[in-house]
């Protein structure tokens, strides 16, 4: 229902209200003065000031339609970075909770590392352009979470392009380790998406094979003192 239509339909149904209040304040002045319990004065008094009430309501109503009409959802979906296990997910809806209130999250879809805000970028960032709104999102986000959380735009490749791959880490037994390993492969050109999870001792990434492979990640993962358990 459009806002003119529900603001019309909350006023004729306040209209209505008036009109039985009305006769009720008029039968009761009415009822009263002839039983001279009260003066014709004092029931004029009594029913204008009912008409006070009313009126308010009635401001109230056109005014619940205004928050209706301005309160509509903007949602506005983001790639999320640092969502390197489960738990992680509880930790950025605290952070979004405490620190950033004026973005409202919706959703967060762990499995695709994206989340969904409720937010106006021309109220948040004033005179901030389409490409800009993200990059100063990505800063708030990233100072208030330390640097351990971050955005981005959404991935434009397929997920069907993507490839992959699993990884065994030796040592991988705590949540500071999991975010080491996690921004070591996050960081290699080409993987879209990763995670590393120190309950399973494991980590992986979702690769772009034009751009990278396998072999690159585990090069670049040993150069940083990490060790992988080998196959047999």
């Amino acid at each position: 229902m459009h806002s003119f239509d529900l603001l019309t339909l909350r006023s004729a149904e306040m209209t209505q209200a008036v009109a039985r209040l009305q006769a009720v304040v008029v039968y009761r002045a009415t009822s009263k003065m002839s039983q001279g319990l009260v003066s014709h004065w004092h029931a004029k008094r009594v029913g204008l000031r009912m008409l006070v009430v009313i009126g308010a309501c009635l401001a109230l109503a056109a005014a619940s339609v205004a928050d209706d009409k301005n309160g509509e959802l903007k949602l506005m979906k983001h790639q999320i970075t640092g969502l390197f296990c489960p738990e992680r997910e509880k930790d950025f809806q605290d952070l979004c909770e405490q620190k950033l209130a004026k973005f409202k999250l919706q959703s967060i879809d762990f499995v695709r590392a994206e989340a969904t805000f409720d937010y106006d970028p021309a109220k948040v960032f004033p005179g901030a352009k389409p490409e800009q709104v993200v990059e100063r999102f990505d800063q708030e986000v990233r100072n208030a979470s330390r640097h351990t959380f971050g955005i981005k735009p959404l991935r434009k490749i397929p997920p069907e392009k993507l490839k992959f791959e699993e990884f065994e880490i030796v040592g991988l037994d705590c949540k500071a380790c999991s975010l080491a390993v996690y921004e070591i492969i996050s960081r290699v050109k080409g993987v879209e998406q990763a995670t590393a999870y120190f309950k399973i001792g494991k980590a992986t990434a979702w690769i772009d094979p034009e751009k990278v492979d396998r072999i690159e990640i585990e090069t670049t993962l040993k150069q940083r003192g990490v060790t992988l358990k080998m196959k047999p």
